[in-house]
């Protein structure tokens, strides 16, 4: 299989599916769109002009709406209740750090949020503000969220801490010591501060090993006496360190990094690959969760390294670089909070199993990661539901609403930034083999098929691995195929719990 934006079943997995252009549609030109901007914001009206869009003062001939981040937390509930007032949908445009604001925003009543400077997302949903379209998505619109989602949860996940506390090179605070500071997430006004030597192990391989350990050693030395007035720093590898330093301000970082960035180049062994440093910060006017700080330093540092010198970065100046990885963080958090306020199952487990079957029915690659994504966020339009404790067996009440409801909630959140491959599976998660399911009461391979993977994992997770709850079901709520493919791995003893 192809590695590709979009998911296209193996013939194995089922000879019957097949397209058609019958049920696609087709975007016409339309006007310039024009967008709302709720509360006065620069950086708001950058992206939305880089998108193409002009700006109105209320309502009328608005295309929809838009909160920012920026905006003070007080305010963005009644702003985003008066445009819904006024029948306007809701768009949150997340700036790097205000993740969570945009986890608010979205609770309190925006359609989806999307990161600043993510101009394709903001076009893509001026096409249709509702998002609940069928088109296909053959453009690959949502490989920048499934790869996020790849590194960030997949491949980050499975990563096990096994380096020591104390780096042996340099007698700095190792990458386990970081990671021990950030989990107590108790600090505030801090700046993090993350900087690599380019291209460190390129110029390391050209030494003796002696002579590389020697390099790695002056440099952390040279750093810490620079550092050391202004916080803790930590050796987190391979030429890469962290400053955590409470208080200091952007004017002292960039003297600090212009006094670290000519260290490293006079340490540089080899004149015709010289040494650069790459520099990336993030500090309060971010956010002040630590955790955050760190993942957007981090972002910070990887554009930094692109240039063709040292640089310095802060992580409000790298917008468009991040709006996928700000979108992730989102999506993720909002996936955290259903858990955490709705009777829900494990989605993670969900996701580990929908990827083994998608696996055994011959998905490779970004394909099988976009399936194991759509089961990780097919519950993400429960965050409107009712809390724990809410009657689920009350077919008529708010807890039927939102059984019924939250599957098109959460493809219309994903459409603009996951695309619309992936927002068209989480719509039809709750439809059954048969035809008896919702939404859209689709039946047999008319439902796509992460949509149907998801749907057997959903099963096996909540029964806790019993087989009947899908052999019983099978060709009635599930696709015969599924099945068979995850009776087989259980068989096995391949399924991941």
């Amino acid at each position: 299989m192809s590695d590709t934006a979009t998911i296209d079943e193996p013939a194995q997995a089922d000879p019957a599916e097949g397209g058609s252009d019958s049920d696609e549609l087709e975007y016409a030109s339309t006007v310039t769109p024009v967008a709302w901007l709720l509360a006065p914001s620069s950086h708001a009206e950058s992206a939305l002009a880089d998108a193409g869009f002009e700006l109105c003062e209320g309502a009328e001939g608005a295309t929809f709406a838009v909160i920012s981040t920026r905006t003070g937390r007080h305010r963005i509930a009644d702003l985003i209740a008066h445009a819904r007032d006024a029948d306007v949908v809701v768009v949150a445009l997340t700036h790097p750090g205000g993740e969570q604001l945009a986890v608010e925003a979205v609770k309190a009543g925006a359609l989806t949020a999307i990161a600043e400077g993510d101009a394709r997302a903001l076009s893509r949903l001026a096409e249709d503000p509702q998002q609940l379209n069928e088109a296909d998505d053959d453009d690959g619109a949502n490989a920048g969220l499934v790869d996020a989602y790849d590194a960030r949860v997949v491949k980050g996940g499975a990563a096990q801490l096994t380096v020591p506390v104390t780096s042996p090179v340099t007698g700095l605070p190792s990458e386990a010591a970081l990671a021990a500071r950030l989990a107590l997430n108790d600090e505030s006004a801090l700046r993090i501060v993350s900087f690599r030597v380019v291209p460190f192990m390129r110029a390391s391989n050209r030494l003796s090993p002696d002579a590389a350990l020697l390099l790695a050693r002056r440099l952390g030395v040279a750093f810490r006496t620079v550092c050391e007035p202004h916080g803790t720093l930590y050796d987190t590898g391979e030429g890469s360190f962290v400053l955590m330093a409470p208080g200091i301000d952007i004017a002292t970082i960039e003297r600090v990094a212009h006094t670290m960035s000519s260290i490293t180049e006079g340490y540089t062994p080899d004149p015709t690959s010289p040494l650069m440093l790459a520099v990336g910060h993030a500090g309060p006017e971010c956010t002040n969760d630590i955790q955050t700080l760190r993942e957007l330093a981090s972002r910070a540092e990887g554009t930094a390294a692109l240039e063709d010198t040292s640089a310095v970065l802060g992580a409000g100046e790298l917008v468009g670089s991040l709006a996928t990885a700000t979108e992730l963080e989102v999506t993720l958090r909002l996936i955290d909070d259903v858990a955490k306020t709705n009777v829900t199952i494990d989605r993670e487990s969900v996701a580990r199993v929908a990827a083994d079957i998608a696996g055994r029915l011959g998905f490779e690659y970004a394909d099988r990661i976009q399936v194991r994504f759509v089961a990780h966020v097919a519950d993400i339009g429960r965050f409107r539901g009712p809390a724990v404790g809410a009657d689920r067996a009350d077919t008529d009440g708010p807890a039927a609403d939102v059984e019924r409801e939250h599957p098109g909630i959460g493809a219309a959140f994903l459409s603009a930034t996951a695309g619309t491959a992936v927002a068209k599976a989480v719509r039809h998660t709750h439809e059954h083999w048969d035809g008896s399911g919702f939404p859209d009461g689709l039946s047999g391979s008319d439902i796509p098929i992460a949509a149907r993977i998801t749907a057997v994992a959903e099963a096996l997770v909540a029964a806790d691995f019993a087989p009947t709850s899908i052999t019983d079901e099978s060709a009635t709520l599930f696709d015969p195929a599924v099945v068979v493919a995850a009776i087989d791995l259980m068989q096995e003893g391949a399924l991941s719990r």
